[in-house]
């Protein structure tokens, strides 16, 4: 249950970094009602993915150029 729980939060948190690309840690710990060292390790899980997450000298989350593409190959795999 806690991986079904978890897989979705990532797929959620990618959308939302889709369209809104400048949230906080903090922010998606309030919004999925977990703590912030669960959504760090959710960040590292796509990183580790090969979905590069980073952060903006605000503290904002954003999906790199090379995440986008990564993620896009997975999506569309010929």
């Amino acid at each position: 249950m806690a991986d079904d729980a978890r897989l979705k939060r990532l797929f959620n948190m990618l959308t939302y970094l889709g369209k809104y690309s400048d949230i906080k840690t903090v922010d998606f710990a309030r919004q999925y009602g977990v703590s912030t060292r669960t959504v760090q390790r959710d960040i590292a899980i796509l990183k580790e993915a090969g979905i590069g997450v980073a952060q903006r000298e605000t503290g904002g989350l954003y999906v790199t150029s090379n995440g986008y593409q990564n993620l896009r190959k997975w999506l569309i795999h010929d």
